[in-house]
């Protein structure tokens, strides 16, 4: 047996919705009332029977009627995990008096002993855990009839304070619960080192793209590093949101729910870009290339970047895309790169914090431009562009350097144009 993600366009459920589990068999019974409808819902299923498995779909529903708007994280969490458990010969409901023999400790071993050997990131590590200790924990919360016990959580009160001047005054308190079988995974380890794209890598990296790639990921590729967007963000651009762009000097992008446009934590902002990338965008965007996918597009908003097929691109595709590009085609030219996608990003931040200090900002002034920028929840993210900088000896404003490295791949698209 094996499972599998799937994401569902529309789930409809009770408003008020009570789910009864019964231990043998995992079965659900529901009792329903006014409907209320989900969309994009990923659920997890028996790869071989196409059955859902009740426990994780009740638990998604639960976590959606409590306002979790993307529950795809969750659900490849618990598909990992059941996947884990059936290999070892487990049960998710049969627990132990002792904790080592619980299946989410060896679970949490497990996660540990991929990060050991680089197989997994910490950081992923750390989240599949917690989802899977959060799922046994609303379990517990509504009397599952475990055999055994599943997991302990142990109460910790954290102090908690903002960055104000004020905070040792302000700050409050909140009790958190944490499992007694968490991996052994540091909170400096979770944090990946900042890896920017080096500048000499730079011009080798975009140049091998638009030579030994699509235009589309291509495009793409740029998008993320000239506007900081992450991938999940390029792939929901629609075509609405860049049309505004009048031909000339920078371009004020909103993102975010404000225009329907999906960021991570459903963040509003706007990004402040150099206007060649729209320039390049909306020429695509005419293309005949384009124009060809959108004939295919079954939405009502198109979006920026499109298959083949007509379908949007997603941040799974963008990732394998990236993956693919590395092992087939990049390695062969800088055999030392080891970035990965979101390392664009990280370019866009560290290149926007040099350009900042290097135009005479003071720290206070590029971190307070930096955090907006980049949409960033908390200071202290913004805080590692800032740390990168102090350490580096590239000294440029972000706008000259970017138009010097890009010079040559914007004068290529200018020569092959988005036909082809």
């Amino acid at each position: 047996m094996a499972y599998k993600t799937l994401v569902l366009d529309s789930f409809k459920i009770a408003d008020s919705l009570t789910f009864e589990l019964i231990s043998e068999g995992d079965l659900t019974k529901v009792n329903s009332k006014a409907p209320k409808v989900f969309k994009k819902l990923t659920i997890v299923v028996d790869e071989d029977s196409g059955f859902i498995v009740p426990s994780i779909l009740e638990y998604i529903v639960t976590r959606a009627q409590e306002g979790r708007v993307d529950s795809s994280p969750e659900a490849r969490a618990l598909r990992l995990y059941f996947d884990f458990l059936e290999q070892c010969e487990l049960k998710w409901n049969i627990g132990s008096n002792l904790s080592y023999e619980r299946p989410i400790s060896i679970f949490a071993k497990f996660l540990e002993e991929q990060y050991r050997e680089s197989s997994i990131a910490p950081t992923t590590a750390v989240n599949y855990f917690n989802s899977v200790s959060r799922f046994y924990k609303h379990h517990l919360k509504f009397n599952y009839p475990f055999d055994g016990v599943p997991i302990v959580f142990t109460k910790h009160v954290i102090h908690k304070y903002d960055n104000s001047l004020t905070s040792h005054i302000t700050g409050h308190q909140i009790e958190v619960d944490v499992a007694d079988c968490k991996p052994n995974i540091s909170a400096n380890e979770t944090q990946r080192p900042l890896k920017p794209l080096s500048k000499s890598d730079y011009p080798i990296f975009f140049k091998a793209l638009i030579e030994e790639s699509s235009i589309e990921f291509f495009l793409i590729c740029l998008t993320a590093v000239v506007t900081g967007l992450r991938a999940e963000e390029v792939a929901d651009l629609r075509g609405d949101m860049i049309n505004k762009y009048i031909g000339h000097g920078e371009y004020n992008l909103s993102v975010g729910p404000q225009i329907q446009h999906k960021t991570k934590g459903n963040k509003n902002g706007q990004v402040l870009a150099g206007g060649k990338l729209f320039t390049e965008l909306l020429k695509y965007n005419k293309s005949n290339r384009y124009l060809k996918r959108l004939e295919k597009y079954e939405g009502i908003r198109a979006n920026v970047f499109l298959t083949k097929n007509g379908k949007p691109y997603t941040q799974k595709l963008i990732s394998t895309l990236f993956n693919n590009f590395l092992h087939e085609k990049l390695l062969l030219i800088i055999p030392n790169f080891t970035h990965k996608f979101h390392d664009l990003r990280t370019t866009f931040g560290v290149y926007e914090m040099t350009a900042c200090l290097a135009a005479g900002f003071t720290d206070t002034q590029a971190l307070a431009h930096v955090k907006i920028q980049m949409r960033h929840k908390s200071l202290t993210s913004t805080m590692r562009y800032l740390r990168y900088w102090e350490r580096s000896v590239v000294v440029k404003k972000k706008s000259e350097r970017n138009e010097n490295l890009l010079q040559e791949i914007y004068s290529e698209l200018d020569a092959r144009g988005y036909d082809a």
